[in-house]
């Protein structure tokens, strides 16, 4: 909603991220990279996807070309420690090309509220699935129509992206339904609504008497 963080600046931000780093530190490497809001164990067709790999030279040029130059950034993050922790290696991060972030700490209500309203220049939030399905991370998220509190948090809106998403709805034709979400995440990666960061793991210990052992991609 906010016409200065432009594409560039996106890029700026994709491209200065350095998220093994992050895994290793923040997250104990108890996460894989992620360069779509779907997780690879949802969906695993996504070679066609072009990560962004650190390099501050190309993030510098970016950042010089958005109209978000000079300006401060407010970052919103929740008060949770394993997310301040990472908030603040991301405001390191930002430094180094010479952006100004500012990091406001809230309490849960008060950031979801202020974050569905569109006040926050940045926000660190994770997106938990209902159910697993590819479509779970897309419809909710960046549909237009859910602009706010419905999920779509950014107010990303793209005419040809709703109509993919809406085809997930009703076509349950896997080939087709693959063809969607590989459309999809060309998309984003391309709009970059967000800049997705980790898709966590789980680490399991079983017994060797166990056998036949294989965990489920989403459970409740």
């Amino acid at each position: 909603r906010k016409t200065y963080l432009d594409i560039f600046f996106k890029r700026a931000v994709s491209y200065l991220l350095d998220k093994k780093g992050l895994i290793n530190t923040v997250m104990n490497q108890q996460a894989v990279e992620a360069h779509t809001p779907v997780p690879p164990v949802l969906f695993n067709k996504q070679d066609h996807i072009k990560p962004f790999e650190f390099s501050e030279s190309i993030a510098r040029e970016c950042y010089e070309r958005s109209p978000a130059k000079g300006k401060k950034i407010n970052f919103y993050i929740p008060s949770v420690k394993e997310t301040e922790l990472a908030a603040t290696v991301i405001q390191d991060q930002m430094k180094k090309i010479g952006i100004e972030v500012e990091m406001k700490i809230m309490d849960w209500s008060a950031f979801k509220e202020a974050v569905a309203k569109g006040e926050a220049d940045m926000f660190l939030m994770s997106w938990w699935a209902d159910y697993a399905d590819p479509e779970n991370f897309l419809y909710p998220t960046f549909h237009s129509k859910n602009f706010g509190i419905a999920g779509n948090r950014v107010y990303y809106g793209n005419a040809s992206l709703d109509n993919i998403l809406e085809y997930l709805h009703v076509y349950p034709q896997e080939e087709r339904r693959n063809m969607a979400v590989q459309k999809s995440l060309v998309i984003l990666n391309t709009d970059l609504p967000w800049i997705p960061l980790w898709h966590r793991t789980s680490t399991y210990a079983v017994s060797p008497r166990i056998k036949g052992f294989s965990p489920v991609s989403l459970y409740s």
